[in-house]
């Protein structure tokens, strides 16, 4: 130690060497050769001392950058018989280490020779050691799983499994098991386990995703489960019975009846054998999903057993205009809009029924909080938000469908009701599902476009694709989005749309500034009518035409060739 007192500025030569060495400025070889001689000296005589001194070694390497200096002092205690002094230090430098590139505790299988050496020099000081330090590093978390299988590979294989049995009965003292389950797990019930067969329980999977709050995995579910209905209609049948059963938010509900409502091919097998479930359905006082029940049934030629019912919503709360319209701006497909034109009052009506439902519980706020939270990622905030479904939307949804069901008495009240108005309806509340499902069942790797940010403005020859299997097809239409890096590493900008299209004359004019060549297209006429391609001379103008979709689904607007009129 340094003194203290009378010359505060004399320079302590040991004072010197403490702070290099807290400052990693020896290196590991330098200490090496310079305790290796002493510490030799004095392994008979001085034995306790020399341990004590090696355990410093290790308890002070908290970042393993002085695990080799351990390994070389091993090493000479080694080459000098030093038996059970070696084994101490070479198992130290193995607990020193720290495996899957910093990962985990105690070295991985790069530094296992360590140990090899350590049990050849002294087995029981090198389990000694290893278990203490074990207790010193992990504490009450206890052995490592990695741990386990070096003992397994390169000591004694009964000491490994007693290990994992150890740990294995430590775990069920944490973790109750299905006799005594109590609490948040669920208790094991042999005979309500559902004789599914792997199919069934794939669908069963698929179906449930629809019900995520991410819009990309919900796409991919609804196309997956699209294409699923289509082409094995019969081994759906479990999967829909079960999924219906299930606890689920209303716009899952509706969804996995729309799905049977545009996807599924005659004879209607679904519909037929879930005719009890679509008959609760009917009774739901949901107008989307009542609607859609009483339509499968009457197209599968089931019949209708449940009763429609027409119950006047609770709405205990009066609200002011702007909170209304902020309200009604959840409305992204604008059917309050729409439906207000028939019935003045129904936007005030589902706006005051969703402020009654929010004030309800105070678990809505929480749930919605928690959602805008997970769109944001945590460690890269300048990451683009993921797209989501709120809890808002979901609530909306709800109170919209809840509220649309007093139309039917509204318009009877003045004598302007008619069999069609609800096909009306029906339409506004659902949008086309097939288009989204052609376009990812058709997806193709990127072809060999030049990449959007190496494009620029005004009138450019039409390009074609170079190789890959679109070769030399021509490209009349253009439109990627892509996330494009910032100046740091862990910056990613907002995703980035690149338009282009093909306008076909003897005289391309330059185009005014911010309007794109492209028509709004018909997306039914050439999605679902294909027509036979006129020759290039047939068209005049803009020649590419895009529609929009994506709500609720994550999808891209849609390109694709606008008919026009012959030049």
């Amino acid at each position: 130690q340094c003194p203290v007192g009378s010359h505060p500025k004399r320079r302590w030569p040991y004072c010197n060497v403490s702070k290099r060495f807290s400052m990693r400025d020896v290196s590991n070889e330098a200490l090496r050769i310079y305790c290796e001689g002493p510490l030799l000296g004095w392994a008979d005589s001085q034995r306790t001392e020399i341990e004590e001194i090696l355990t410093f070694i290790a308890r002070s390497n908290r970042f393993g950058d002085r695990a080799d200096l351990l390994v070389g002092l091993g090493g000479a205690m080694e080459s000098a018989g030093k038996t059970e002094l070696a084994a101490r230090a070479l198992t130290l430098a193995f607990a020193g280490h720290r495996g899957g590139g910093g990962w985990r505790s105690f070295g991985d299988e790069k530094h296992e020779d360590l140990m090899v050496r350590a049990f050849k020099s002294s087995r029981p000081v090198a389990l000694a050691v290893l278990a203490q330090e074990m207790m010193h590093r992990n504490g009450e978390w206890g052995v490592t799983q990695h741990v386990i299988g070096l003992l397994g590979r390169h000591d004694d294989v009964a000491l490994a499994t007693a290990m994992w049995d150890e740990a294995r009965e430590s775990m069920l003292v944490r973790l109750p098991g299905h006799e005594v389950a109590r609490g948040p797990f669920l208790p094991f019930e042999p005979t309500s386990v559902p004789t599914w067969t792997r199919d069934d329980a794939a669908l069963f999977l698929i179906l449930s995703r629809i019900s995520h709050p991410e819009l990309r995995r919900k796409t991919a579910a609804v196309c997956a489960a699209a294409w699923l209905v289509q082409r094995e209609p019969v081994k759906c049948v479990t999967a829909f019975r079960d999924i219906l059963k299930a606890s689920l938010c209303f716009t899952h509900q509706l969804w996995v009846l729309h799905l049977l409502g545009q996807f599924e091919p005659p004879p209607f097998v679904i519909s037929q054998a879930l005719a009890a479930e679509l008959n609760v359905f009917v009774s739901s006082g949901r107008c989307g999903t009542e609607q859609i029940a009483l339509l499968l049934l009457k197209r599968a030629k089931v019949p209708v057993s449940g009763q429609v019912t027409r119950t006047k919503p609770i709405v205990s709360v009066t609200l002011p205009p702007s909170k209304t319209q902020a309200i009604i701006s959840l409305d992204i497909h604008r059917i309050t809009h729409q439906v207000a034109k028939l019935w003045p009052e129904f936007p005030e009506i589902v706006a005051g029924r969703f402020e009654t439902i929010m004030r309800s519980e105070e678990s809505h706020e929480e749930k919605m909080r928690d959602r805008w939270e997970a769109r944001r990622s945590i460690s890269r905030k300048s990451y683009p938000f993921a797209s989501f479904h709120g809890w808002e939307s979901e609530l909306f949804a709800d109170s919209l469908n809840e509220v649309l069901t007093g139309l039917e008495e509204h318009l009877w009240s003045k004598g302007e009701w008619n069999d069609g108005v609800w096909r009306k309806v029906l339409a506004l509340l659902l949008p086309d599902a097939e288009i989204p499902a052609r376009h990812y069942w058709s997806r193709r790797v990127r072809p060999s476009w030049p990449l959007p940010s190496s494009l620029s403005d005004g009138v450019q020859p039409v390009q074609s694709v170079s190789d890959g299997e679109l070769a030399d097809w021509r490209r009349i239409a253009y439109f990627e989005t892509y996330l494009e890096t910032g100046s740091s590493f862990d910056e990613i900008k907002l995703s980035t749309i690149v338009t282009a299209g093909v306008v076909l004359g003897e005289k391309s004019e330059p185009l005014p500034r911010g309007v794109l060549p492209l028509r709004v297209a018909d997306n039914k006429d050439w999605v679902r009518k294909p027509r036979p391609l006129f020759p290039l001379g047939g068209f005049s103008g803009a020649i590419a035409g895009h529609s929009f979709f994506g709500v609720p689904l994550q999808f891209h607007e849609l390109l694709g060739l606008a008919l026009q009129r012959h030049s």
